[in-house]
């Protein structure tokens, strides 16, 4: 919400509350409104890690991929655990959660997706209803990134490590960096990268200010017959005999054989 014209700027439906959706309502505040100059939050760990919650200390926001994702468009985070501090968003909640429940019984929405989609011509209709009116000339919003570069900043990171066969593995599937042109690139094993997951589920693959396309590939063996050396067994250990225990059966129809060999000699 708009602290200044308590507008509605980004609704999102979710089974709970995560990064995917902050991402959502940030994608949708930016293509429609700009880049806001400061986001005010509860210090939840979403925002701005429990280890250090000074956010002026530079090193900090790279403790969240949302406080990373706010540095590199130029937002603000400030947090606060008093309700009172953000008064405004917290009595459109209550007024959110009064009324939507009963428009979406209404519209006999049923699933998250069709509630969503509900949510696209409700926000704008509540907006016109009980929001001010933005004075243009005093918009502290600036100009929004393409689409294009939006979903690149909007995006999940994880490191990750190129493999013996050129690939590396990402949740628990193998890829293959592509370049412009769909072409198969070839990085040396050990080059360390960034994985970026777009809001799409799209990977990309950043080393070294290069950014490849990541290809799903099937599952590869650990080395190459032709280019790879066999990895060396090692030396079987030398096995001592098993010698079984007095009470084991074997053992006691011996020791009656060679009891009943001797009594007859």
């Amino acid at each position: 919400m708009d602290d200044a014209t308590s507008r509605i700027v980004g609704a999102y439906f979710d089974a709970c509350e995560t990064l995917y959706g902050y991402f959502r309502m940030t994608e949708q505040l930016v293509l429609e409104y700009g880049i806001p100059a400061t986001f005010l939050a509860d210090n939840r760990t979403v925002f701005v890690s429990n280890a250090k919650k000074n956010y002026e200390d530079d090193r900090s926001d790279r403790k969240t991929q949302f406080g990373y994702m706010c540095k590199n468009l130029g937002i603000d985070i400030k947090t606060t655990s008093v309700a009172q501090a953000k008064g405004r968003v917290e009595r459109m909640w209550d007024t959110l959660q009064n009324r939507l429940p009963l428009e979406l019984r209404l519209a006999g929405i049923k699933t998250i997706e069709a509630a969503n989609a509900f949510l696209t011509g409700y926000i704008p209709s509540f907006n016109e209803k009980f929001a001010l009116p933005i004075p243009a000339a005093r918009s502290v919003f600036i100009p929004a990134p393409s689409p294009d570069e939006l979903r690149l900043f909007l995006s999940v990171l994880t490191e990750r490590k190129i493999d013996g066969g050129a690939s590396l593995r990402y949740d628990r599937k193998l890829y293959a960096p592509t370049d412009e042109r769909g072409g198969r690139v070839f990085l040396a094993k050990g080059v360390v990268g960034t994985v970026a997951r777009t809001l799409d589920g799209s990977p990309f693959f950043t080393v070294a200010d290069k950014t490849y396309s990541l290809e799903l590939i099937p599952t590869h063996e650990p080395f190459s017959l032709n280019f790879d050396p066999s990895p060396a067994k090692p030396a079987p250990l030398p096995q001592k005999p098993k010698i079984p225990s007095k009470n084991h059966p074997w053992r006691q129809i011996i020791y009656k054989n060679f009891m009943d060999n001797t009594t007859n000699a």
